[in-house]
């Protein structure tokens, strides 16, 4: 009990955290491939 005490609370916002920072890069990385297949299929 005394571990999911010390570790519940403060471990759920850096989760949390990491969540939205994954999110995020995922996000960029789609418009990036997006943008780089159309650049692509443009030029060609």
């Amino acid at each position: 009990d005394a571990f999911v005490e010390l570790y519940g609370p403060s471990m759920r916002p850096l989760f949390d955290f990491s969540w939205l920072s994954l999110k995020t890069l995922l996000s960029l990385a789609l418009v990036g491939a997006c943008i780089t297949l159309g650049a692509y299929l443009g030029h060609k």
